[in-house]
């Protein structure tokens, strides 16, 4: 099977084979992108007593004493510490410099996996500096984190940052139905509106479809009839903040859609292609103008949802737009 993240996988096998290893790497891009795969990855190749670095995507042996124990998870040099509940916490981190204080065991070199960093509270966080400022020799991090922002500047700045995009739409169908044995259908429409996440395409797959589904019933009803379904919509959206974040991002992709419609561009692939007769009748009804501005409100709005709002006054606020027509 392919890697997800091909293009920084191609990244990492050039610093390997350049053999320009930092001693702290962060691998930076949305949750459900792949990046927990590539940081085993480049643990093996670390640990690995013959990795295939030649190739586009290197890959360790697979082969070797080293590789076995660490697919059985039960190598000694590779240290895993991820959030215990909602945060990484102060005691996980110096538990985690105890136990890089002494040379590694086996391998050539240890690995430090720091799984959703982002999630370090601060005083995690100001312990961790001390371990990038003077790491252990032989002794490599790997970070992984959904947000920059959420991690503090000097942390950032002691690691080689390696940004991981979004999946393709492809790989991600193929998950799903591969997987999950999700109809092939329905992983398409997911994973056309997961923004190349997986973890959201999964979401999408249990709440998304449904929110879809209701919404689209919602703007074919006449315009004087809409007010019938309007709480409902809203109750759907507002339930609880992942339910409002997956609302938001289908009205994206409807908006989006209606708004390449009316601007007379087929070439351009729709996220909903298989409701572009609903598509067609309500984009109609719209002017181009406001079908724009309402986009801007979204985007505004999903930088929100993150935030302690109240998701039904703004979910309303939202569905007005639609039931004004």
């Amino acid at each position: 099977m392919k890697p997800l993240q091909r293009h920084a996988l191609k990244v990492v096998g050039r610093i390997f084979r350049h053999g320009n290893l930092a001693h702290a790497w962060l691998l930076a891009g949305q949750e459900g992108t792949g990046k927990e795969e590539l940081a085993r990855t480049m643990a093996g190749l670390l640990m690995c007593e013959n990795p295939k670095l030649s190739g586009d995507y290197p890959e360790p042996c697979g082969l070797c004493t080293h590789c076995g124990k660490l697919s059985r998870a039960t190598h000694p040099d590779l240290v895993v510490t991820e959030p215990d509940g909602a945060f990484i916490k102060l005691h996980q981190i110096h538990a985690l410099q105890k136990n890089i204080s002494y040379p590694p065991l086996e391998a050539r070199n240890r690995a430090v996996l720091l799984l959703h960093a982002h999630r370090m509270n601060r005083e995690a966080a100001n312990a961790l500096l001390k371990t990038l400022e003077e790491p252990p020799e032989r002794t490599f991090l790997i970070l992984t984190a959904s947000s920059l922002n959420a991690l503090l500047p000097t942390i950032v700045s002691r690691c080689q940052v390696i940004s991981c995009s979004g999946l393709e739409t492809d790989d991600i169908v193929e998950i799903l139905s591969r997987e999950e044995g999700t109809d092939r259908t329905e992983a398409e429409i997911a994973a056309r509106l997961s923004d190349g996440s997986l973890v959201r395409a999964r979401d999408v797959l249990k709440f998304g479809t449904r929110f879809r589904d209701l919404f689209f019933t919602f703007i074919s009803l006449p315009a004087g009839k809409r007010f019938s379904l309007f709480f409902d919509v809203s109750k759907a959206m507002s339930t609880n903040p992942d339910s409002f974040m997956l609302s938001i991002a289908v009205l994206r992709s409807i908006v989006r859609d209606m708004l390449i419609i009316k601007a007379g561009r087929g070439e351009v692939a729709l996220l909903n292609p298989d409701r572009v007769q609903e598509l067609e009748a309500a984009a109609s009804a719209f002017g181009t103008e406001g079908l724009s501005d309402y986009a801007e409100r979204l985007e505004q709005m999903e930088r929100l949802t993150g935030r302690n709002i109240n998701r039904e006054i703004h979910a309303n606020a939202l569905l007005a737009f639609w039931a004004g027509v």
